[in-house]
This record gives structure tokens, sequence and C-alpha cells, in this order.
């Protein structure tokens, strides 16, 4: 055997290996260059094509409402003039805030209660473009007098929330007299009352 022969056998061996070896690794090459991408932009046209027909049947459901679209922005106006209507309407936080320290004060007066203290919080505007403010109350009375307050702020024509109320009984040291124990007992009561301004 000489030195031509085997150099020409190993290259045989060597050209049956590279076949093999291109068979095995072609599937893997043509996933990776051919399918891959083809299944990825497959993909990306379904999405859109989903993201389209949604936007299409929005489009038709605005067509077929067309006629009753007026009557639904007419009602939306109505509802929205008596919302701001409810809300405080001073653009100045610290009069809208004194406002709502006034609808506060008169209804704990209406009420029988002792308003002993009120503290302003900040202002703040909300996520839907309301701006809130709060005041904090201490006030003294019995119970019925404490939910005739209540009631009154709910019952008033402007948009109060009470978001945090305390009452407390306030056991007292003093034994009460004869004509003191027929009396109602006196509570003490925490409460924040926000308030909205547009």
């Amino acid at each position: 055997m000489t030195v031509g022969t085997r150099r020409l056998r190993l290259a045989d061996r060597d050209k049956r290996a590279l076949r093999l070896g291109l068979r095995l690794s072609a599937p893997a090459l043509l996933y990776a260059f051919a399918v891959k991408p083809y299944v990825a932009s497959v993909r990306t046209i379904n999405g859109q094509l989903q993201t389209q027909s949604e936007l299409l049947a929005r489009e038709q459901s605005l067509v077929e409402n067309a006629p009753s679209i007026p009557r639904l922005i007419a009602t939306a106006r109505l509802v929205g003039r008596s919302t701001s209507q409810r809300m405080y309407s001073d653009p100045d936080p610290i009069a809208a805030t004194s406002a709502l320290s006034r609808d506060v004060a008169h209804a704990f007066d209406d009420s029988g209660l002792s308003l002993q203290r009120v503290e302003t919080r900040d202002s703040k505007v909300r996520p839907d473009g309301l701006r809130e403010f709060a005041i904090d109350v201490r006030a003294e009375g019995d119970f019925r007098g404490v939910l005739t307050a209540i009631g009154l702020l709910e019952g008033s024509g402007r948009l109060v929330r009470v978001t945090r109320i305390a009452i407390d009984g306030g056991a007292s040291a003093i034994t009460p007299t004869a004509s003191e124990a027929r009396l109602p007992p006196t509570l003490t009561m925490v409460a924040t009352v926000r308030g909205y301004a547009p």
C-alpha cells in the first residue's frame, strides 16, 4: 500500500464522515434558519390579525349603535352636570376645604353635637382627575346626635364621604347623680370627612 492510496482512503473516510455530519446537522440548521423564523412570522401575523379583528368588531358595534350615541352623550352630560353640582366648585383647595368644614360644622350643630376640633389635611389629585380634600373632626354628643350628623352629611347636596370614624364611650371616674344617670351617655366621635372638587 503506497502513501497515495492511504491518503485517498483517509480522504474517502473523511468524506463519509462529512456527509454523515451534514445529514445529522441539516435538520437542526433547517429548523434554526427556516422553520423557526417562519413560525415566528406566522405567530406575529396571527396576533396582528386578531388585533385588527377586535378593532373591526368594535367599529362595527359603534356603527350599529350610531343612532343611540347622541342620546348616550346627552345622558352622560346630564350625569356629569349633576355630579359636578354636587362637588365643591371653588378652584382654590383652601377655600374648598373651608367650605367642607362649614358644611360639617352645620351638620354637627344641627344634630346637637359639640364640635371640639377640626384639622385640615393636604388635598391631592386622584387618578381620575378629581381633587380630594379631607378634614379630621372631633365632636362630643349622644349616639342619636352622631347618627343624625352622619345622616345629614350623607343627605346633603354635596358629594361627601366619611372614610374613618371612631366612637368612644369615655367612661367617667365620677359617679353620676340621679338626674345625670337619666341623660344619654356622652360619646366622643373622631372622623375623617372627604370632599371633592373637579
